[in-house]
């Protein structure tokens, strides 16, 4: 049986779809809500983190379209950055001129690997697409693909959060923030619940301890939504109503996602734990790989495409299987997290690596200070 279209077109037929796609009120709304939810990630590609990495990203970005060129043993895709700059300065004047002391290579050449990634799949019969190519405003298959695209996005959120996780290296003094968390009170329930900002200095001066540029990067659940409502902060993060002054006074850019809790928890085995997790900025990065990139094939039976919906990319292939008489598609994302490997932080104590795990609780502070934090 041949694949039915009106025109012969797959391509005519997958405009119309992209158009019920991103119709006013339609399936890519979901998709923006549930993107503008996930502040984990709006975080990782917050102008403050991605700062300084415009070489990585366009790295990356050579090599779209190519298919899977992290796998392997002969995979070849490198990436130059620079090394954390947590040296003090020398308290003497040299000449460059001078033999011995050389100064250090501040720029590595780092591996990069994108091999994580998520994708759902389905089919449609020849009725679907021809009502599709007949702009009947059919919206069952852009529903769906929006619905695979949620999942995706679910999906991703949760295993780069998880990811993330794993990598938290040590406070300071050689505590293992993984396993001997700290707990910031950032509320005080004595007489009832109040904000309580100098519980943010646990996090605040342990990356002082760890020599970090910068404002560290904070996500966290549901406690720090309720110091937001105490705060009188309206919405997810660091772009909030009413969020600017307190990111300043807090001296952390700092974001709510609902998902910390119930994620960090399934994946460390607890539970009722508030978790944070916190990083320098530019310590991990999100990375992404399209298939597809500039690498758009059309037939009549097939299509090969990068997919906008919602305001995210994925790579999206159809292609009529003759064999069952049905149109099959596969909607795929390929993502990961880059990050400085721990022998980078080596000029910095070789003990840390600026991304760490702390937990957000309640209880009155006073002026005792723990010398062993330091």
């Amino acid at each position: 049986m041949a694949s039915a279209s009106i025109d012969g077109s797959l391509s005519k037929c997958c405009s119309t779809l992209f158009l019920q796609l991103d119709a006013p009120n339609g399936p890519a709304n979901q998709v923006k809500n549930e993107v503008a939810r996930q502040t984990f990630m709006n975080a990782l590609r917050s102008g403050s983190n991605t700062a300084g990495h415009g070489e990585l990203f366009n790295t990356i970005r050579g090599h779209w379209g190519k298919q899977d060129p992290y796998s392997g043993t002969n995979a070849t895709v490198k990436a130059w950055v620079n090394v954390p700059n947590c040296i003090e300065a020398t308290d003497i004047v040299s000449s460059l001129c001078a033999s011995g002391d050389e100064p250090a290579e501040r720029r590595k050449q780092i591996d990069v690997k994108i091999e994580d990634g998520a994708e759902r799949k389905g089919q449609f019969s020849p009725d679907l697409m021809d009502s599709i190519c007949r702009e009947s405003g059919n919206e069952i298959l852009a529903g769906e693909l929006a619905g695979a695209a949620l999942n995706i996005l679910k999906e991703r959120n949760k295993r780069m959060m998880v990811k993330a996780e794993t990598l938290a290296g040590n406070y300071a003094n050689g505590t293992d923030s993984r396993t001997t968390r700290r707990t910031a009170k950032i509320l005080n329930n004595t007489g009832g619940l109040s904000a309580q900002p100098f519980g943010f200095t646990t996090i605040t001066r342990e990356f002082d301890r760890q020599n970090i540029i910068g404002q560290p990067i904070l996500v966290g659940g549901y406690k720090l939504q309720d110091y937001m409502i105490a705060t009188n902060v309206a919405g997810f993060g660091a772009q909030s109503v009413n969020a600017n002054n307190v990111n300043y006074t807090l001296g952390i850019e700092w974001y709510f996602d609902p998902s910390v809790n119930p994620v960090l928890n399934d994946a460390k085995s607890t539970s009722a734990k508030d978790y944070a997790l916190a990083w320098a900025p530019g310590a991990i990065q999100y990375i992404e790989h399209y298939d597809f990139f500039q690498y758009a094939h059309q037939g009549a039976d097939s299509r090969r495409i990068v997919l906008s919906i919602g305001g995210e990319d994925f790579d999206f292939f159809v292609k009529w299987d003759d064999c069952n008489s049905v149109y099959k598609w596969i909607l795929r994302k390929r993502f990961d997290l880059f990050y400085y490997p721990d022998s980078l932080y080596t000029t910095c104590g070789a003990e840390w690596n600026q991304k760490l795990l702390f937990e957000l609780g309640c209880g009155a502070l006073d002026c005792t200070y723990d010398d062993s934090e330091s």
